[in-house]
């Protein structure tokens, strides 16, 4: 009989220490393992939402600077002229032609400036256009374009149209042509010669 109850405490200790670990490994599984799991798994989606950040921060640096060597290639190529004053019909039209087949633009001009017989009629812009390779054809042609004019500042942004849902490209430059008053009608436009270049 004590053999008997020896028997069965001692089945009922090693159930007990075998419950005892089962209940301790679900704890470890429910308290530690899976917090770190979930811990890890964050972690994993975080840096790889980085890497993506960083691969598209990368391309954008990437185009920028093929859009910088495309300029300077087309800069050197430039073999445009300085009209006389008031080219101004000339170039709205050409700047019309070019961007007509953007999705949308802007162009602002301010007022013109006067160095001498130099003018300069300096402008803002900006156009959205389906892709990159379109938005370089636009730049190119507003690079290359029979009149006199420097573009700078010019920054490229992805956005999504939000009929389509497809990603369109926004462009943002600023550009001045330059004309001369040799041959030019002055008008009420146009500023006064400083006092030096009257003289």
């Amino acid at each position: 009989m004590k053999e008997r109850k020896k028997k069965a405490q001692r089945r009922r200790l090693i159930l007990l220490i075998l419950l005892g670990l089962a209940v301790t490994a679900a704890a470890y599984y429910l308290l530690v393992y899976r917090v770190v799991e979930e811990d890890i798994r964050s972690i994993r989606q975080e840096r790889m939402a980085v890497e993506s950040e960083l691969l598209l921060a990368q391309e954008k640096a990437e185009r920028m600077d093929q859009m910088e060597a495309e300029l300077i290639t087309i800069r050197s190529k430039n073999a445009s002229r300085m009209e006389s004053y008031n080219n101004t019909k000339q170039e709205l039209y050409m700047l019309n032609r070019i961007l007509k087949n953007t999705r949308d633009y802007s162009v602002s001009f301010q007022k013109v400036t006067r160095d001498g017989d130099q003018i300069r009629r300096t402008f803002s812009m900006d156009f959205t256009v389906n892709s990159y390779v379109n938005a370089m054809e636009v730049v190119r042609q507003l690079q290359n374009n029979p009149y006199r004019c420097v573009l700078g500042n010019i920054a490229y942004s992805r956005t999504e149209n939000t009929d389509t849902h497809r990603e369109q490209v926004r462009i943002s430059l600023d550009g001045t042509f330059f004309e001369t008053m040799v041959g030019g009608t002055p008008d009420a436009g146009l500023p006064a010669a400083a006092a030096s270049d009257a003289g």
